[in-house]
């Protein structure tokens, strides 16, 4: 049943990137859907014991999301990952000298 809803969910995602990328032309978002919906399939196959397809839908979704990263600048969403992620990354500090 779990795996039902996650491939409705998958072909939801999926039917609107594709009229996303007919309407506006716009890869971007289209390459954000597919990711989303090669996930939730890579999901609902782990949940029906499918490891082939689980795994070749994980391949496809971080192939789509590694396309959707690059695929140009300019984004609100990269620039506040990034930022955020500055916060976790470790800063050497020395102590402080003796006069």
């Amino acid at each position: 049943m779990i795996a039902l809803g996650l491939d409705l969910g998958g072909m939801a995602v999926g039917l609107y990137g594709i009229f996303v990328l007919i309407a506006h032309r716009n890869v971007r978002t289209f390459n954000g859907a597919m990711a989303i919906t090669n996930t939730l399939f890579a999901a609902s196959n782990s949940a029906d014991s499918s490891p082939v397809m689980a795994g070749f839908n994980a391949a496809a979704a971080a192939l789509m999301a590694w396309l959707w990263w690059n695929g140009g600048g300019g984004d609100n969403t990269k620039r506040r990952l990034r930022r955020r992620g500055r916060a976790f990354t470790p800063v050497r500090r020395r102590a402080p000298a003796s006069v």
